[in-house]
């Protein structure tokens, strides 16, 4: 009985990435933590008995790569090619394919298929015994700006065996596409051309599967690089049998894991209170080590000794020290001190006066009428009564957010 086509499917690796952290141990744990999870990505492929390994582009982070990541990566796709894996790569707007580039220069193994055209080449991948297992059909990017949509020139197939797209593209409407510059931009209806088993995709850094009825997957980067990457990281295992459907599983690789949080009306009147609070808010870890980041906002009874640059590096500190953690940023943004409604309302000020406006107007239609906005929001009732119900249901929830707006801008 035939075994399914299995491979390991990454993407953004960005080597030599010029980390410019807090401070060069940062740096330096992020640059050793992106070779880590490269050779635990060479690790995981022997030991799972992969046929391949592809590479969805942005290997490298720019042209400017050191000997000491030339040879590390190519020592690792020679340990790959002596347990009989192929490797698939296809360059992305950050490691061009063209003549005059980097990648071409390499002295790659053997077993390394670099696919740096952006007409699309399609590669058999043969199991121990030499018969075909699987099929990759890949187009790579030749120029950093490459605005042509490489995913549309890829051929229906006959689907006779395990077939899959392998590209550098950003697909319009995948989640978080915003953060990247739309490079060979792709669409829903160029993955819907048949024959195709998974689509192995890379450019965008979140993980995800585009379409939720098409096997169109980002694995995310392998190593996330700043607090906007947080989570585990790491690539997508994949099997796919002779007659069925793809099985995707997700595999942690990056040692290093970037955890982010927002913490509103942190609580705590002293350091052990507020360093207790904080640390409840951060998750667990699935990685060996990890960076935080917190951004308090809100009512603090602390906001002022916290608005003092020693006080936060002694907390951070401390939060690293509490949580084990490489590294812990806090980021202090509209936070004030906790103010009492009753007591603002009898000391003149603009905050007295705008939720004396708000209060009178739950129950004044002329003077709600007189405030209303020229433009409402399309969900706004167009009938008179219900109009003004809509808008007394939000003057409710407002007190609240009107206080936290006024007194952090020094209003109150």
């Amino acid at each position: 009985m035939a075994r399914p086509f299995r491979f390991l499917h990454l993407a953004d690796l960005h080597l030599d990435t010029a980390f410019r952290g807090r401070s060069e141990a940062v740096a330096e744990a992020l640059r050793r933590a992106t070779r880590d999870a490269f050779e635990a990505a060479v690790a995981t492929a022997i030991e799972r008995d992969a046929h391949a390994v592809l590479l969805a582009g942005d290997l490298f982070d720019s042209e400017v790569l050191t000997f000491a990541t030339e040879a590390f990566l190519l020592d690792g796709c020679r340990r790959l090619e002596a347990a009989g894996i192929a490797v698939v790569y296809c360059t992305g707007n950050h490691d061009p394919g063209g003549a005059a580039h980097r990648v071409r220069a390499l002295d790659w193994p053997a077993n390394v298929h670099l696919v740096h055209s952006a007409t699309p080449t399609t590669i058999d991948i043969a199991d121990a015994d030499g018969e075909p297992v699987g099929r990759v059909v890949s187009a790579g990017f030749a120029k950093k700006a490459q605005y042509d949509n490489l995913a549309a020139k890829f051929p229906a197939m006959d689907g006779g065996l395990p077939t899959v797209g392998l590209v550098h593209t950003q697909v319009a409407g995948a989640e978080a596409g915003e953060a990247h510059t739309p490079y060979a931009p792709s669409a829903r209806p160029d993955f819907e051309k048949p024959g195709y088993h998974y689509w192995a995709l890379g450019h965008i850094h979140k993980r995800q599967q585009v379409f939720p009825d098409l096997p169109v997957h980002y694995p995310g980067n392998l190593q996330g690089r700043h607090p906007r990457e947080a989570g585990p990281k790491g690539g997508n295992w994949v099997a796919i049998p002779p007659m069925g459907l793809a099985r995707v599983e997700f595999v942690p690789l990056a040692p290093l894991e970037w955890q982010h949080a927002v913490v509103r009306d942190p609580a705590g009147d002293h350091l052990d209170a507020l360093v207790a609070h904080l640390a409840e808010r951060v998750p667990a870890a699935g990685a060996e080590q990890r960076l935080v980041r917190l951004e308090l906002a809100g009512a603090s009874p602390l906001a002022e000794e916290l608005a003092r640059d020693d006080n936060r590096a002694e907390l951070e500190a401390q939060l690293a020290a509490r949580l084990g953690a490489l590294d812990v940023e806090v980021r202090v943004g509209d936070l004030h001190r906790p103010v009492e409604a009753a007591e603002l309302r009898a000391t003149p000020s603009p905050l007295a006066t705008a939720l004396a406006l708000r209060e009178q107007a739950l129950t004044d239609d002329d003077l709600l009428d007189r405030l209303l906005p020229a433009t409402l929001s399309p969900a706004a009732p167009s009938d008179e009564a219900e109009r003004r119900a809509y808008l007394r249901e939000l003057l409710a929830d407002l007190e609240p957010a009107l206080i936290e707006r006024l007194v952090a801008r020094g209003d109150g």
